[in-house]
């Protein structure tokens, strides 16, 4: 009789559950605090093991195939088991090591420079960091995050930090070449610019009232990290959020080139399986994390 692969992710398998009891990938990932591509992947994952398809993927919805459903009859009364075992059991000890998904800025600048005091005062917590620009989709499997919403999702615990107001920074020497001349930036200037921002330079300047000019040149990076990098540099102006770069406009490694500032829309939350959050030693963690970057509270 042949052996199952005892390496399957548990993940994998409530995430194939959770799209069969919906039929909708979307609606799993809100009930999993995921993405619709994680759990997509996962169960993919799912099917390459076991050889066989588990769904049909149709324009709309998902349909379970027979072996999708008879794996799906078989595994809920196992998980809900299981969940009742843990529940009868569950102490610290599930929360031995607490993985973050951060992206790279504020781990830089914000998360790092702080956490040191936390684990000091509490040696016991073990705690991985794992930095991704795309936390959704590369940090799926973690346990806590740190992400950015317009709004968060309507179903998860979510905990609001701060808004993101992007301000314009570059070296002293940029900033003194810059002149403006009727509410006009007179010469061009380099702009740095975030792949996944690509207007807000555009939108800067319709609300700061001031006019670039149109031959600008542009350069594209993928990340926060690399447009602070390039700014650092000197390579060009650069739109990154306030809060972040406190500890760089201290050091001189960069400086605000303008008064105005662009309200991005969006704000740092940070979520948690809510289970998760009944732990002491984590509920100590998400306090501390509160009380040091949850300034719009």
């Amino acid at each position: 009789m042949p052996e199952w692969n005892r390496n399957v992710s548990m993940r994998a398998m409530r995430a194939f559950a959770a799209a069969a009891r919906r039929l909708s990938f979307r609606q799993a990932a809100e009930d999993l605090y995921l993405t619709a591509s994680a759990i997509s992947h996962q169960v993919k994952q799912l099917e390459t093991e076991f050889g066989v398809a588990l769904f049909r993927r149709l324009p709309r919805n998902l349909e379970l195939t027979a072996a999708g459903r008879q794996f799906a009859d078989d595994l809920q009364p196992v998980l809900d088991q299981l969940d009742e075992v843990v529940s009868r059991h569950c102490k610290l000890s599930v929360t031995d090591e607490v993985s973050i998904a951060v992206r790279p800025l504020f781990a830089n600048e914000l998360l790092m420079p702080s956490l040191g005091h936390f684990l000091e005062t509490h040696p016991d917590f073990r705690i991985s960091v794992e930095t991704s620009e795309d936390v959704d989709a590369d940090n799926a499997a973690c346990d806590a995050s740190f992400r950015l919403f317009s709004h968060p999702p309507a179903k998860g615990e979510w905990d609001r930090l701060f808004a993101v107001s992007l301000m314009p920074v570059g070296t002293v020497d940029l900033y003194d070449r810059i002149s403006i001349v009727s509410g006009r930036i007179r010469d061009p200037i380099p702009l740095v610019v975030h792949n996944r921002r690509p207007n807000a330079w555009r939108d800067w300047q319709k609300a700061s009232g001031l006019k670039l000019p149109k031959n600008c040149p542009v350069i594209k990076v993928n990340s926060s990290l690399s447009v602070a990098r390039a700014a650092e540099k000197g390579l060009g102006a650069a739109l990154l959020p306030a809060d972040l770069i406190e500890t760089s406009l201290l050091s001189g490694a960069f400086v605000p080139l303008f008064d105005q500032v662009l309200e991005s829309g969006e704000a740092f939350y940070f979520g948690s399986d809510q289970a998760l959050r009944k732990d002491k030693p984590f509920a100590d963690f998400r306090a501390w994390v509160l009380q040091q970057f949850a300034v719009d509270t």
